[in-house]
């Protein structure tokens, strides 16, 4: 039974909605229980509670609520909508499409509904249904601006980059201020090969909360590099994104020595001790120890605006390999494992499952899926897993004894990059591994989805940034299958041409 009035207990709601808003989520979510303690099983307080434990990334918490806000009001469609989110942050596609389905029974215009749903489809890989929805959205709402993105997504996925940049362009329309609208127009141009176009859209990154975090560590009143002499000049340059992203732009940093600058890098740690050996560098620093200060630098840069001022397109990338080497002394402690007699190859199937900016390009296979590759009949092959954590030991219900496990003893990128050194070939899903490979001048052989990160491009199976890499693509989105069985017909030739030589 309550012991609030009703206004009180508005007002309280209120207060916990406010907290929510200012992302306060553990404040708001104490108060959300609270209130519940005085008024159990109030509909609209498990159902913001539920949204706040969604936001706060407590995905099991948010379905119970939720779970029990639609049974306190069955017939509420903002219920169940988000109950179906919930379900599907939670990976229960099936019970979310039900509540997605039940939101637009009770509520038919029901645009958020609409626009969940087909983000399902996406996740899903169903990409004519999630158009569909999508539509379906944006003629009942056309300022949808998300819808518009990720339509965008959809059609990008389905290689129509002509439909995914006019949606990406309406996106822009309708809020010229939001950086997801510019960032997504410039990775469609990047994998369609127009680059001087796409950078200056790449820039509004800047705006990202992840960048957002990193220009804090740029001291105060430094100015940002846009293109200009550099003669003379002190630069600080600084790392960005993911491993892979470091370890593939990095080659551009000889060309600001070139220029009469004087190069600091702040490198992402883990990379620290591979990008040691970097001998174009004047100045190195690991993140996690740097500190900013004043009248330190004459410039700045992020590391990925680096092709926007020094004109890069796809004819003047700089390609040559090896770029990177590593230290002697990991070399030598490496040099062990490996018989010189023997085709050694490196394998590594396993990276991020789900991008954020694109759910359908998925990027890992399941150890099951190259058991046919491990199990090659050819004389002296033997594998090498370069995997890290958990998924590593997957692999051993389907491997032989021609296949070493090393992943868990790699220590960091200076180990790993020892490792490859000495392999032969490295077959690997779109990682940092590939990056690596590449940059060290290895033949890598890379397993990418249908329409995979704007770097690898479409339609073709060389790579514009590493001329040792060979691309085997799916057919089929999610479908692993047609790659391997390429991978598996060419690795015995391959084998035999590199032993005769």
């Amino acid at each position: 039974m309550s012991n609030l009035t009703a206004d009180e207990l508005l007002t309280l709601l209120q207060q916990a909605t406010a907290l929510q808003k200012q992302k306060q989520y553990p404040q708001a979510i104490d108060l959300f229980e609270t209130i519940l303690q005085r008024v159990p099983e109030h509909p609209a307080t498990l159902f913001l509670l539920g949204i706040t434990y969604l936001n706060a990334g407590k995905i099991r918490a948010a379905v119970d609520r939720l779970t029990r806000a639609v049974m306190q009001e069955p017939a509420n469609a903002d219920f169940h909508n988000g109950l179906g989110t919930a379900l599907r942050r939670d990976g229960r596609y099936s019970a979310a499409l039900d509540r997605y389905k039940e939101a637009l029974e009770l509520t038919p215009n029901h645009d958020e509904a609409r626009f969940n749903l087909a983000d399902l489809h996406m996740d899903r890989g169903a990409h004519a249904e999630a158009l569909n929805w999508y539509d379906q959205a944006l003629n009942s709402n056309p300022t949808l601006y998300s819808a518009w993105i990720n339509k965008g997504l959809c059609h990008k996925s389905l290689q129509q980059f002509d439909k995914a940049e006019a949606c990406f362009l309406k996106a822009i329309q309708l809020d010229r201020k939001q950086p997801d609208g510019h960032v997504n127009l410039a990775t469609n141009r990047l994998i369609t090969g127009r680059y001087s176009t796409a950078w200056p859209e790449y820039a509004w990154r800047f705006l990202l909360p992840d960048m957002q975090k990193l220009l804090k560590l740029v001291p105060k009143g430094c100015k940002r590099w846009s293109g200009e002499s550099l003669q003379d000049k002190h630069i600080m340059v600084m790392a960005e994104q993911g491993f892979g992203d470091n370890i593939q732009f990095v080659r551009h940093l000889p060309k600001l020595k070139q220029m009469g600058a004087t190069v600091t890098f702040i490198a992402p740690t883990a990379l620290f001790p591979l990008f040691k050996t970097i001998s174009y560098l004047d100045h190195l620093q690991a993140i996690n120890t740097y500190k900013p200060q004043d009248n330190q630098f004459d410039l700045f840069t992020m590391l990925m605006d680096l092709p926007q001022w020094l004109d890069i397109t796809p004819k003047t990338i700089p390609n040559q390999v090896p770029y990177l080497t590593p230290d002697s002394h990991y070399q030598e402690k490496w040099r062990d494992p490996f018989d010189s007699n023997n085709f050694n190859v490196g394998l590594v199937w396993y990276g991020n499952t789900l991008y954020h900016d694109d759910p359908s390009r998925r990027r890992a296979c399941t150890p099951e899926a190259l058991k046919e590759l491990l199990a090659l009949p050819v004389n002296g092959l033997t594998f090498f897993s370069l995997q890290k954590g958990e998924q590593e030991q997957q692999i051993q219900e389907y491997a032989g004894k021609n296949l070493h496990l090393l992943g868990d003893k790699l220590v960091d990128f200076a180990d790993t990059a020892a490792v490859v050194t000495q392999l032969d070939l490295v077959i690997t899903i779109d990682t940092a591994m590939a990056h690596l490979a590449g940059a060290l001048g290895k033949p890598v052989w890379m397993l990418t989805a249908q329409t995979p990160d704007w770097r690898w491009q479409t339609n073709r199976d060389d790579c514009d940034w590493y001329p040792t890499m060979t691309l085997f693509r799916q057919q089929n989105p999610g479908d692993w299958s047609y790659p391997i069985k390429q991978i598996i017909e060419k690795l015995p030739q391959h084998i035999a041409r590199e032993m005769k030589s």
